[in-house]
């Protein structure tokens, strides 16, 4: 697995792995290295573990993307939901924090 040296990495997974929230929102300017904290480090551990893990970048319209980025990850759903509302389950009963 990848390893910052600034420990950004850990730092995240041990808020992942310890907060009540289902939802990480990661924002910053452009080129500052988002992607390939989440997609070289945190993530892999997060599957690693078990974790099933919906990724999506907020480009065009943000509830689409998300909505196939939900139905598109592997073992979220035991069988495809048949109405839109059942798809936001995962997130709306998530507790916020």
């Amino acid at each position: 697995m990848f390893k910052r040296l600034d420990g950004v990495d850990r730092e995240v997974l041990n808020w992942l792995t310890s907060t009540k929230s289902s939802l990480l929102y990661l924002s910053g300017a452009s080129g500052v290295g988002k992607s390939s904290l989440l997609a070289a480090g945190v993530l892999v551990e997060l599957r690693d573990a078990g974790w099933c893990v919906a990724e999506s970048r907020i480009v065009g319209d943000p509830m689409e993307r998300m909505r196939a980025a939900l139905l598109g990850t592997k073992g979220l759903f035991k069988r495809r939901p048949a109405d839109t509302a059942s798809i936001w389950a995962p997130i709306v009963t998530a507790p916020i924090v």
